[in-house]
């Protein structure tokens, strides 16, 4: 009915925020949450609790390399408005060209180590 739409929009919103399918799925079954404090507090626990690091690196991997500013673009900019987009959108904002460059080289630097 209609708390399970709700909390497959909620799960499908939360997937938005952070690429892992699980975090989003643990997360969404613990609301619906009546305050924002609620919202993090649960997100916080499944994060460090209940994912594993094949979680977390399917959430890393989600989002576009520090510094490859066209997947950046790509990906928010149609969803500026969107609860998840904000911290991209607003680092996109707020850098300019030589920082960029230079978040772009060590984020190419750190993946040619690991």
């Amino acid at each position: 009915g209609a708390m399970k739409e709700m909390a497959m929009a909620l799960e499908a919103t939360l997937y938005k925020c952070c690429g892992s399918r699980k975090w989003a799925r643990e997360v969404s079954a613990k609301g619906p949450f009546a305050t924002k404090e609620q919202v993090l507090r649960h997100s916080r626990h499944v994060w460090w609790n209940e994912c594993n690091v094949t979680d977390w690196f399917e959430a890393f991997t989600a989002h576009p390399r520090i510094g490859n500013v066209e997947d950046l673009k790509k990906k928010f900019s149609n969803n500026t408005k969107d609860l998840c987009s904000n911290e991209q959108s607003a680092a996109m904002e707020s850098s300019n060209a030589e920082i960029l460059s230079q978040l772009k080289e060590w984020n190419d630097k750190y993946y040619e180590k690991y």
